[in-house]
């Protein structure tokens, strides 16, 4: 697809402070069904609870990371296209 001047940027980000795992903070207030309260599930939904809101990434400075990757400005003037940041 490059010939048609289209490129493809898979972006996986760390840990940024979003509302990302707010659901999960909401699904682990409901009760745990029988079976499953020493499920990997159960330390899941802790771990998620615990880090909501004490994400160690900076937000703005990822997305401007990404902005620069896209644009090729920035840390990523004059360097090839990368399929993944």
């Amino acid at each position: 697809m490059r010939n048609l001047g289209i490129r493809c940027l898979l972006v996986e980000p760390g840990n940024f402070q979003t509302n990302i795992l707010a659901s999960a903070v909401v699904a682990s207030e409901a009760p745990i069904p029988k079976g499953y309260e020493e499920s990997e599930v159960v330390t899941s939904m802790t771990r998620f609870k615990r880090n909501h809101g004490h994400q160690a990434g900076d937000t703005i400075l990822g997305c401007q990371r990404m902005f620069e990757a896209v644009t090729r400005t920035g840390m990523f003037e004059g360097r090839p296209w990368d399929l993944r940041l």
